[in-house]
């Protein structure tokens, strides 16, 4: 509005000079020995006026010194109240500022920064030890498409020479057949420099780095008052991590602040009233000697985002949560163990309310919310058998990014068919990814998928092989082929080889289907399945659309409503499954007796003709060539279950 302003100043000026050059020719018409004169003069002055205004306009623009954060009012009040706009005397050599206008603009800034000072004072009334200021400007989180690396606090604290990252970066090359010849003293070079100079050289454009630690200190200087009180401080490094955050923003890498939740040794140790009571009095300790907090703690809750909101605020973009759970073993703690504030609250949806809690705290500091959770409830269900807090259609209906620690080497024998699952990653990867993506698939909106890949070798697992670059990127293979094409890799120690992430390149995802143009499916391509034949179409889970029939009225048979839940299309059933368990399980409904007849393609999915009968505790139900639809749905064949009506049993 200050630059409209001058602007109508400059034409009311302008305007005004006209006029006034039009009297002096009329009046000096009589005398024609200087009309030409004056005529000239007139030009002149005209054209001296015009270059002066738009010098004028031009210092407005460049003059206006508004600093960030600050709300600027509209200045259309100091037109509106009748003020003579031509301010500028014809003879004065500089336009005159109106004095008023500076000082509604000081008494606009003193106002803003008056009104962020009274915020910060109900914000500090508020939080009290755990408060931390806002951003100064407003911030929106970024969509990142994510490949990142692990790097520890100490990792993180090392210092690095922009020569020594240089020269690792020729080392890439040279392995990716840009030079010819290897660079000399790579030994000098350490883990933070190569890590480094992976992110410049690959597809690597993310670091997850220790903010809050294992133990439960945090990793550098914090200015909110509970670390400072409690002690809870372990600075890794003398500037706080301020030349390497910087690097990274200089080379467009995407700082990610990994926050260890609930596993915390050093807070238990210190309020052990905040830590997991024993019944009996004292603190419980894990099968490693070590105290964990009480989940249920609202004090624990503000502590970990007090120390999330403090990374977002010093320039991370993301806020990675890891052992955002209950200790596992929990069948050995339940009966011992008391959580205060508890109040017959399930584990898994304190876990989804405290993340909600955290989305709410962190969304003015514009980042992202991702939680680490088990490789293995991508095939549980329910918290179950596990009982550590973690269900995932829970956990992905809330934050931003879930990732799931697929590492094959934590998996027993048996998992998946393979006796030996870490000797194949590859399998492993691409049957749990396949259960994730069904599960997302139950969401509306789900939280993205950036597995954890398994980045070292496991000697102390049986039947454990080495992983080599072209192992740990078969992993990454897995996701890539059913469009997941983020990942983070774990290595404990640091230690990245880059040729992992040049053959990371080599992958392509599956060709997805069309749901305005779906392939036929006909009757000789279903009994060809059912004689153990391969299925011709198939969806991303690698199911034809009878399969996905055949196994919805299969689980429907044996009462497993978790399965129907997830076969179900979504604008069929009821949002959540808690509501969808009760109602099915309400009505005891079951299939008895079924067979698939026929199939026809429609315009938009499949109509199977279905024999079937089903039982409920409202009585029987017949279904005589009933049609039975078959949909695409994220990539997946749903099923559209059929109207029922029910005849009393006799």
């Amino acid at each position: 509005m200050y630059n409209k302003l001058i602007s109508k100043d400059m034409m009311g000026d302008n305007m005004n000079r006209t006029e006034e050059s039009r009297q002096r020719r009329r009046q000096k018409a009589r005398k024609t020995n200087i009309i030409a004169t004056a005529v000239i003069v007139g030009v002149l002055v005209l054209l001296f006026l015009l270059v002066r205004g738009i010098s004028s306009f031009g210092k407005s623009k460049t003059g206006d010194t508004t600093k960030p954060g600050t709300v600027e009012t509209d200045k259309k009040d100091t037109d509106d109240k009748g003020k003579d706009t031509d301010t500028k005397k014809p003879d004065d050599k500089e336009p005159v500022k109106d004095k008023d206008e500076d000082k509604k603009t000081e008494e606009d800034k003193k106002i803003s920064e008056e009104e962020r000072q009274k915020l910060e004072a109900e914000r500090k009334e508020k939080y009290k030890e755990f408060y931390v200021p806002l951003p100064l400007e407003t911030k929106t989180a970024e969509d990142k498409n994510v490949k990142g690396l692990y790097v520890t606090q100490t990792t993180a604290a090392y210092e690095f020479s922009e020569d020594n990252i240089k020269l690792y970066e020729e080392y890439i090359k040279y392995i990716k057949g840009e030079v010819a010849s290897e660079p000399a003293g790579l030994e000098n070079v350490n883990n933070l420099e190569k890590i480094l100079a992976i992110c410049n050289q690959t597809e690597i454009n993310a670091l997850v780095i220790d903010i809050k630690s294992d133990d439960g200190y945090l990793t550098w200087n914090s200015d909110v008052e509970v670390f400072n009180q409690l002690d809870t401080v372990m600075p890794a490094s003398s500037d706080n991590f301020n030349k390497l955050l910087e690097y990274m923003k200089t080379h467009d890498i995407y700082p990610m602040a990994r926050i260890v939740v609930f596993k915390d040794f050093v807070l238990p140790e210190i309020k052990p009233e905040h830590a997991m009571q024993l019944n009996e009095g004292g603190k419980y300790t894990d099968n490693q000697g070590m105290p964990w907090v009480n989940q249920y703690d609202k004090f624990v809750w503000d502590y970990v985002l007090a120390a999330s909101k403090e990374a977002a605020l010093r320039g991370f973009k993301e806020i990675h949560f890891d052992y955002i759970r209950f200790p596992d073993n929990a069948a050995y703690y339940n009966e011992i163990v008391n959580f205060p504030g508890r109040d017959g609250k399930r584990k898994d949806d304190n876990i989804h309310d405290f993340i909600m809690y955290a989305k709410q705290e962190l969304e003015p500091y514009g980042v992202k919310v991702g939680a680490a959770v088990f490789g293995i409830i991508t095939k549980s269900w329910e918290d179950k058998p596990e009982d550590i807090g973690q269900t995932w259609i829970k956990i992905a209906n809330g934050v931003d990014i879930i990732s799931p620690m697929i590492y094959p080497s934590h998996y027993s024998t048996g998992w998946y068919g393979y006796e030996y699952p870490d000797a194949h990653p590859y399998g492993v990867f691409n049957q749990s990814l396949r259960e994730a993506l069904e599960k997302n698939s139950s969401i509306e909106k789900p939280a993205k998928i950036r597995p954890w890949i398994q980045g070292f070798t496991a000697p102390w697992v049986d039947g454990h092989i080495d992983y080599t670059p072209e192992v740990i990127a078969q992993q990454v293979k897995a996701g890539i082929e059913l469009g997941i094409d983020e990942y983070l890799v774990w290595n404990a120690v640091n230690e990245y080889d880059p040729r992992t992430f040049i053959e990371t390149t080599k992958f392509s995802a599956n060709q997805t289907l069309d749901p305005s143009n779906l392939p036929d499916f006909n009757m000789d391509m279903l009994q060809n399945e059912r004689d153990g034949g391969e299925a011709s179409l198939r969806d991303i889970l690698g199911r034809s659309p009878y399969a996905a029939l055949a196994k919805y009225l299969s689980a429907l048979s044996n009462t497993y409503y978790d399965e129907t839940y997830l076969l179900t299309k979504r604008s069929e059933r009821q949002v959540t499954y808690g509501e969808y368990n009760e109602a099915m399980g309400g009505k005891a409904l079951k299939a008895e007796n079924y067979e698939v007849t026929g199939v026809n393609k429609t315009d938009d999915g499949y109509e199977f003709t279905v024999n079937a009968t089903f039982s409920s505790n409202e009585g029987r139900a017949a279904l005589t060539d009933g049609k039975v639809k078959v949909m695409l749905e994220d990539q997946m064949f749903k099923v559209i279950p059929p109207e029922l009506k029910f005849e009393p049993a006799e």
